[in-house]
């Protein structure tokens, strides 16, 4: 320990900077896997956090069959029993279980017919407000929603009916529930994705005069007792999922999910049971992360390491160097080349031990930093085999470098170990190692080139591009050096020659370049990708959200959620109303109904897409409106050639838009005009949107009539005939105006002639490469309605904000016109900014027309999940990495100035000696390190910035690629410029603080030195 002592006592920078460099590998090499580890339980966290409890939760569910639980043969599977099937290792993997049960019987409320859900849940108490009453907790009583408290005048005290209308049963039993308390749902996992609200008032559609309310809370005895029984019986037992689950634990979820399925009957004559949960599809995207993070985090880390380890090199070899005069001493004293080692080792492999000590505690201590700060969700770190293993391997090639360097010097000559300075290079000329890693880079590099390199292992291909660059820059440098020395010099510029010479003559020089241009060269890519990478996440989100904020609803009554839109933007437009059909047809993937000039405001549309929302422009024909209790039809004259009745039939959009044809009677030969009336329920409003003619299917039916009085029925241009297959149908002008209808059934039952209002064809601006080029094409897929009509294509756009690729943008007025609206639809609110004020406004807007919000998206909540992958994690992990290789880079310009400093100061000094003017030799002192730095810099910033072009097109950005692709790879220009004179600036100014250091020592005292 003595020799370290001295050492350190006479050479206290060199053994700092050795122990600084070990301790540094050692930190890279333990961190590694503990960091790994670390994110994948951030990963994991992240997924059980950023996803629906539907998806994070396990549902086990029994319904019954259709009939009577009496009639089953093993009966009912209540939701205790339920619990049996799940193994207890899987039950200790969730943070609490929820049994339910839930039965929709047919009811009465104030004698009217109503339909909808009764439920049970245990501690259901907990999870709702009670605004009046209190919660059911007897049999036979129930908690009913504002909604219905409102509009069904449920009050606590009334009653209602529910009915057991069992085939089994034998009878009808009649069961009175009476309303004790009004509740508020409180969002929340417990509730297990189910929406008690938003149904008090709806249609049931098929069941003319039924109405359905939301769903009614009442305790387990309502549902399951031993009188009565509900064909429509269902019990679930719900699994909560745990915010702090471990990944291992989490993997194993999938073998506990099977092994429940294997214990379940599934197809038992009590009912069928079943397993709902999204675990396995998560698991599989974890693993997938998971694998993403082992490649990429070490192969971040190994690019460090293995800088470090050259640097590492570097300064031994340099203090070794430093020790030549004494090995050479100790060699002509009679000391064998043996001992000599034992010296050096003696003093390096203490420095190695205790920075492999210091290495691992600080790789812990950076590691739960990480996980502190810059993980999400402070995963734990755990120290464990791959934490030994690598701390243990970092020591091993520690101890191996050291006794290469060691055997390296004390196996030269004894003349060469006398020598000051080195033997000059003249031209070209490359050593044997030199060689042999100039070749390993070059063969590196073309592997990386012609895409040997794939996924997060193309990581490695700048640094391989970089270290070839930087070793031909270093062969380089001395020719071209003394050409610049030997021009400057004839020119008289005896500073800039002094500059040229000692670069060319030093080997530190050669060295610093190479290791500057890779730790540039790292720097600028890091920075280019991670800023690459978070474009894509930007346009990746916008595009899935489609604008600042989302908001779901509760209600699909476009009308009602419009109008509060349009309160909204009376001060200018901040919110528009979108309409997304998902039903799939051959050849478009959904519908999106938009308000082009709205939607084009929100979403921030550029020129493209704003000259598309401008071809769906509704159709220039103004709909025949009709308000009254009674529709009036007057035929002016009618030709008739018919072989069965033929009834004139009108087509009448009655309230929720669904078009229904008026019977207005027979149509008989006539030249005498007579006017016809029918009730219709047009109080608030009806457009008439088609004319036409019924008959029995088979017969012939053809023939013209006239429909009046004069401009009622619009221009013949407002109406679309046809003619094919099923008939045809034309329109014309009378001479007094009035509107001549001439028709053919050719054996359909029907003709109808569609008024223009509603076109035959929807225009629409499709998404998607796809359909490129094909404007004027017409083809089927989903209307709002959910049932296919035929499209009309009148522009395409690659992406629309918000649409998956095939989609048909449409306009949601034209869309909606004689349309019913339906329970499959998805009508959500898009907000211009995420703004908590905007939404108070649009949520209390909505609130008044009866529309409740039930969630948002924003497109800052997509940015963080994707910001949370494993992909975006180690990107910006990378910029960590690049930042510490610049540090890296000014230790090794001071350690390499420090081993250097005497033997510089000498000749400094001499030069002063001869006569050379001090300003003079402080210019070259500075000039020869700034600019071999800048140089190095420079070139190292262009091999970043080409090395990012090419690691970008397979590097993964996204664990795995958005539906719609929104990738740009163009470098980030500002962000490359900004990384390079980070490092021009720091390397920079370094350098010229090292030559004016050496200036400030090249006293003329330092000649004395040397005799």
């Amino acid at each position: 320990m003595h020799r370290v002592r001295d050492s350190l006592r006479h050479r206290p920078w060199q053994g700092v900077s050795l122990f600084l460099l070990a301790a540094l590998i050692v930190t890279a090499a333990s961190f590694t896997p503990l960091f790994t580890r670390s994110l994948e339980q951030s990963v994991t966290r992240t997924t059980l956090h950023d996803n629906a409890v539907v998806d994070t939760g396990v549902q086990l569910g029994w319904t019954g069959p259709e009939q009577n639980i009496t009639a089953y043969s093993g009966g009912p599977i209540m939701p205790d029993a339920l619990t049996g099937y799940v193994p207890s290792a899987v039950r200790r993997s969730f943070a609490a279980q929820v049994l339910g049960l839930q039965a929709e019987p047919a009811g009465t409320v104030h004698g009217d017919p109503y339909a909808g859900t009764v439920v049970w849940r245990t501690g259901m108490c907990a999870h709702v407000r009670i605004v009046a009453g209190r919660c059911p907790a007897q049999k036979d009583t129930i908690a009913v929603s504002e909604a219905d408290s409102r509009g069904l005048g449920l009050r606590p005290g009334s009653t209602v009916s529910i009915t057991d209308e069992s085939p089994g049963h034998g009878r009808t039993a009649q069961v009175t529930l009476t309303v004790v308390g009004v509740y508020q749902q409180i969002p929340g996992t417990y509730w297990y994705g189910l929406t008690l609200t938003g149904y008090s008032g709806q249609g049931v559609a098929g069941a003319a005069g039924v109405v359905q309310h939301d769903d009614w809370l009442t305790p387990e005895s309502t549902l399951y007792s031993d009188q009565l029984h509900y064909p429509s019986l269902a019990s679930s037992l719900f699994l909560l999922p745990r915010d702090d689950l471990g990944v291992d634990a989490f993997r194993r979820l999938p073998t506990g999910l099977r092994a429940i399925e294997r214990r379940l009957d599934l197809s038992s004559d009590s009912g069928r049971v079943y397993v709902n949960t999204g675990i396995p599809s998560l698991v599989a995207d974890v693993d997938h992360q998971q694998h993403q993070a082992r490649v990429t985090v070490p192969t971040l880390m190994v690019q460090l390491g293995l800088l470090c380890l050259v640097v590492l090199w570097l300064v031994l070899t340099a203090v070794t160097d430093q020790r030549r005069p004494e090995i050479a001493l100790a060699l002509l004293r009679g000391r064998g080349r043996r001992r000599a080692r034992r010296m050096l080792l003696g003093e390096l492999v203490p420095i190695m031990v205790a920075a492999t000590l210091a290495g691992g505690v600080a790789g812990v201590g950076v590691a739960w930093s990480a996980a502190s700060w810059y993980l999400p969700h402070t995963p734990p770190v755990e120290p464990g085999r791959d934490f030994a293993l690598a701390t243990a391997g970092s020591l091993v090639v520690l101890l191996v470098v050291s006794v290469i360097a060691a055997v390296r010097v004390t196996r030269e000559p004894v003349e060469r170990l006398l020598r000051r300075v080195g033997p000059r290079v003249r031209g070209l000329r490359v050593g044997v190692g030199q060689a042999m890693l100039l070749a390993a880079s070059a063969a590196l590099v073309l592997v990386f080139v012609t895409g040997g390199l794939n996924g997060s292992a193309s990581a490695l291909g700048p640094s391989f591009l970089a270290l070839l660059v930087g070793i031909v820059l270093s062969i380089l440098v001395p020719p071209l050096a003394t050409a610049w020395s030997r021009r400057q010099l004839r020119r008289g510029r005896v500073a800039s020659a002094l500059a040229g010479l000692d670069a060319a003559r030093s080997t530190a020089t050669r060295r610093a370049v190479a290791l500057v241009t890779v730790a540039t060269a790292l720097l600028v890519f890091a920075v280019d990708a991670d800023a690459v990478g978070a474009r894509n996440r930007e346009d990746a989100a916008v595009q899935y959200v489609g604008a600042a904020r989302v908001l779901d609803l509760d209600s699909t009554e476009v009308p009602a959620i419009e109008k509060a839109v349009a309160a909204v933007n009376a001060h200018g437009v901040r919110a528009t109303t979108v309409l997304q059909q998902t039903s799939v047809s051959a050849t478009a993937s959904g519908t999106l109904g938009v308000v082009p000039d709205e939607f084009g405001q929100v979403v921030g549309a550029d020129a493209g897409l704003r000259a598309a929302l401008q071809k769906l422009a509704a159709p220039a024909a103004a709909p025949i409106r009709v308000q009254g209790s009674s529709l009036a039809v007057t035929v002016t004259h009618a030709q008739v050639s018919a072989t069965s009745p033929a009834h004139l039939a009108v087509l009448v959009t009655f309230p929720g838009r669904t078009p229904i044809p008026v019977d207005f009677g027979r149509l008989r030969s006539t030249d005498q005009a007579r006017t016809i009336r029918r009730s219709v329920p047009c109080s608030a409003g009806c457009e008439i949107v088609g004319v036409g003619v019924s008959s029995n299917p088979g017969a012939d039916d053809s023939g013209s009539f006239g429909l009046g009085p004069a401009g009622r029925w619009g221009r013949p241009d407002d109406w679309q005939g046809f003619a094919n297959h099923s008939g045809k149908i034309g329109f014309g002008a009378e001479a007094d105006g009035s509107l001549l209808v001439t028709f053919d059934t050719e054996g359909s039952d029907s003709v109808v002639g569609d008024h223009a209002w509603i076109p035959d064809a929807l225009p629409a601006v499709v998404t998607g490469a796809r359909y490129d080029g094909d404007d004027g094409r017409r083809y089927t897929g989903p209307g709002v309605d959910g049932v296919d009509r035929t499209f009309r294509q009148v522009g395409h756009l690659a992406r629309v904000p918000g649409a998956d690729g095939g989609t048909s943008i449409v306009n949601l007025d034209v869309a909606t016109r004689g349309k019913p609206y339906d329970q499959g639809q998805a009508v959500t609110v898009w907000l211009a900014d995420d703004s908590p004020g905007l939404l108070r406004t649009v949520t209390t807007a909505l609130h008044r027309q009866g529309v409740s919000v039930l969630g948002s998206n924003t497109v800052a909540q997509r940015r963080m999940y994707y910001e949370r992958s494993a992909a975006g994690l180690t990107l910006g992990l990378g910029v960590g990495v690049g930042i510490v290789g610049l540090l890296i880079a000014v230790l090794v310009l001071l350690v390499l100035a420090i081993s250097r400093w005497r033997t510089r100061s000498y000749d400094l000094a001499a030069l002063r000696m001869a006569g050379i003017a001090a300003p003079a030799l402080r210019r070259s002192s500075v000039a020869a390190e700034l600019v071999a730095a800048l140089l190095a810099v420079l070139v190292g910033a262009l091999v970043g910035v080409g090395g990012a072009a090419l690691a970008l097109r397979r590097l993964p950005l996204f664990t795995q690629p958005p539906a719609v692709s929104t990738l740009t790879l163009m470098p980030a220009w500002w962000a490359c410029l900004g990384a390079a004179l980070a490092a021009a600036v720091v390397l920079g100014l370094t350098g010229w603080c090292i030559g004016r250091a050496t200036d400030g020592r090249a006293e003329l005292g330092r000649l004395r030195e040397a005799q």
